[in-house]
């Protein structure tokens, strides 16, 4: 079950939303909200974490960040309302968002306390009506694109917590375990596992911990040849992934992998990792500026990219295999009519296919 904090917006400006039931609900107000002026710390959190991707990731389109941020508000202040969301809500997505503008690139968001456990359950009682799991003591709704029916209903119940070990796909986590992805050999699983503490450098860790040691304020990978925690490589290091290498560099070679500058447009690359932010390796096997088409318009879904939402590449090319051959999908507006099954189209920004309606406006449930 999704925990992580609307998952972030940290792919594709993409994050779960809920249904609209009925009636009017009490709960702590966002701060821009308040008629004081003060900042809205929803719109804060959502320019924080867009103007990272901007930074470290690529793939979002500058000229939409406006009007995503704008859905992601209003999302976010609406949920604020709803019975059941911490009184502290609103300054942990505050202290959330600072912490954003302040990581580097070698942070994934994923990876920062503020923006995962730091980001409260809610106070309602296993059982009580719900439409996000941030409105339950336990951190699980069963209903909503968080739940475990995946958006058929729009109002359902807070969960029960499960025990380490046992599957998540429909329940929260006990305190101290993450619901992790795994694979059986047949399908894909989804398990409690014990959340490693952060590790000092030089700490034996096994490849899931994160690894945190000075003088470093950010998490480092651990290494992968000898099973301990690392600094981010310099120039000519070691690597297995991007992320094992520090700021501005990328992890390039076949057998001996290391860490190496990222190549700029127009230079020769053999994966879009290879290239700097905001470029990927495009047919010809050069690095080549992201562009952004509209909806219904032509991508690949490597170097040609979609405004808003994933463009739909047909598995015979497209992407490093040959030019775009993909389309963009078609954005359906806030209320009208959905279909989840069908790639060519998506509801708007932060809104779900809910009941077979694109909603905006998470739901109050009684």
């Amino acid at each position: 079950m999704k925990r992580l904090f609307f998952s972030l917006i940290s792919i594709s400006l993409v994050a779960a939303s809920m249904g609209a039931c009925s009636s009017s609900s009490s709960g702590p107000s966002a701060a821009g909200d308040s008629g004081t002026g003060a900042v809205d710390n929803c719109a804060a959190y959502a320019a924080a974490t867009n103007a990272y991707n901007v930074k470290c990731t690529g793939g979002v389109d500058t000229a939409h960040v406006s009007a995503n941020n704008a859905r992601f508000t209003t999302f976010c202040d609406a949920l604020e309302k709803l019975d059941g969301i911490s009184p502290t809500f609103d300054s942990a997505i505050a202290a959330c968002a600072a912490k954003i503008n302040a990581a580097d690139c070698n942070t994934g968001i994923d990876q920062i306390p503020e923006c995962g456990s730091g980001i409260p359950n809610g106070t309602l009682d296993v059982g009580a009506p719900c439409a996000s799991g941030l409105q339950c003591a336990s951190g699980g709704c069963s209903a909503g694109l968080q739940g475990d029916d995946g958006g058929s209903s729009t109002c359902g119940t807070c969960q029960a917590p499960v025990a380490d070990g046992a599957d998540c796909s429909a329940a929260p986590c006990v305190a101290g375990d993450a619901c992790t992805l795994g694979f059986d050999g047949q399908n894909l699983t989804e398990t409690c596992t014990k959340v490693n503490p952060p590790a000092a450098d030089g700490a034996w860790c096994p490849a899931v911990s994160v690894c945190w040691g000075p003088p470093h304020s950010n998490p480092a990978p651990a290494d992968a040849t000898t099973g301990t925690c690392a600094a981010p490589a310099a120039a000519g290091g070691s690597c297995s992934a991007n992320q094992n290498c520090a700021a501005s560099l990328v992890c390039t070679g076949g057998d001996t992998q290391v860490c190496t500058a990222a190549v700029a447009v127009g230079g020769a690359c053999t994966a879009s990792t290879d290239c700097v932010v905001g470029a990927g390796c495009d047919s010809t096997s050069k690095c080549a500026a992201l562009t952004y088409a509209a909806p219904g318009g032509a991508c690949d879904g490597n170097t040609g990219l979609c405004s808003q939402g994933t463009c739909n590449v047909p598995s015979s090319g497209g992407g490093d295999a040959g030019p775009a051959t993909g389309t963009c999908p078609k954005i359906i507006p806030d209320g009208q009519a959905c279909d989840d099954s069908d790639a060519s189209q998506t509801c708007d920004d932060y809104a779900g296919c809910l009941n077979g309606v694109c909603v905006l406006v998470p739901a109050t449930c009684n």
